[in-house]
């Protein structure tokens, strides 16, 4: 086995996952107006402000089950043209890196997602829809950013950004297999041996895995797009270490598993490291009463200066 190779491999690789995850964590810029809205029922108000954690959610049990084989079907089909595009013949070492990708981008065998979702509109019509059944929703609006990054002790919660553009998707997808495709042409310009050339295909595909599968679950059908969705989200395997417990709640036609997120205590100290900047009522037909109650509630949990609004959409809309 040629260990040069594979160390100049490994450079390679760590300076492309340097540069990839610079240019995708500023595409995960500031939301629009500096807020995000997380839509509940009074129970979940309730909960979460007594309690400062949000619910995050096993991904694969969220309410649209389609969301991940979405993404999935779509990175297939942009590695199935990538194959067609760079060879005819499949039994070429190029195509068969492309099938061998096709095989094990998903991360999700050894990963689980968990998210908390928000939104970037603080009264959608939609949401109060889905949240506010016969009046009664909130949205719970929180400034996300605080001053420096996220703390290395919890590496594994992120904020991530929804993507609906399919041609935004496509060419983050395609910019990855043009990096698969690179390091390959590397390495097998540079050797033939048979040992080595395995070992640097098991390196390629987990760097591809690695990339692609932030992607599974921030790329959404476009039909979505009014969502403006942005997620909180933890990351567990295996090998995590500090593993949250996961609890079960009555989900849509089964349980769904969820972990907590104490997202105001990101930073680790007394003060809040989010903060709840305001709370609109959704709609319902004592709109006056719901603000007051939340305001009460508000002063009682010790949050200062949050703004309490009923929504600006008809009960009836």
């Amino acid at each position: 086995m040629d260990a040069t190779n594979l160390e100049e491999l490994d450079a390679m690789i760590n300076a492309r996952q340097k540069q990839w995850l610079g240019w995708w964590s500023a595409m995960q810029a500031q939301p629009a107006g500096g807020k995000l809205f997380h839509y509940t029922d009074s129970n979940g108000l309730l909960g979460i402000l007594s309690s400062e954690v949000f619910w995050a959610t096993n991904i694969e049990y969220l309410n649209d089950s389609s969301e991940l084989a979405y993404c999935i079907a779509l990175i297939r089909d942009r590695l199935e043209r990538k194959k067609i595009a760079v060879s005819r013949n499949a039994l070429s070492p190029i195509s068969q890196l492309f099938v061998a990708a096709q095989k094990t981008f998903n991360p999700f065998r050894d990963l689980t997602v968990y998210v908390s979702c928000f939104c970037e509109e603080g009264d959608l019509l939609s949401q109060w829809r889905g949240y506010g059944q016969a009046g009664g929703g909130y949205a719970i609006g929180i400034q996300p950013r605080y001053g420096n990054a996220a703390p290395e002790d919890v590496p594994r919660i992120v904020l991530r950004k929804v993507f609906y553009e399919l041609k935004d998707q496509e060419q983050l997808i395609d910019e990855s297999i043009s990096q698969l495709e690179a390091l390959w042409t590397h390495v097998t310009r540079k050797t033939n041996d048979e040992p080595t050339l395995m070992e640097a295909q098991k390196k390629i595909l987990s760097f591809f895995r690695q990339e692609v599968g932030d992607y599974i679950w921030c790329f959404k059908n476009p039909a979505f797009r009014e969502e403006k969705e942005w997620r909180f989200s933890y990351i567990t395997g295996a090998k995590d270490p500090k593993k949250r417990p996961v609890k079960f709640r009555p989900g849509p036609g089964s349980i769904s598993p969820y972990v907590e997120l104490d997202l105001f205590k990101l930073l680790d100290s007394e003060a809040r490291a989010l903060q709840v900047c305001e709370v609109i009522c959704g709609p319902t037909l004592h709109p006056h009463h719901s603000v007051e109650a939340v305001k009460h509630l508000l002063a009682v949990h010790g949050y200062e200066n949050v703004e309490a609004r009923a929504s600006s959409v008809p009960l009836r809309a």
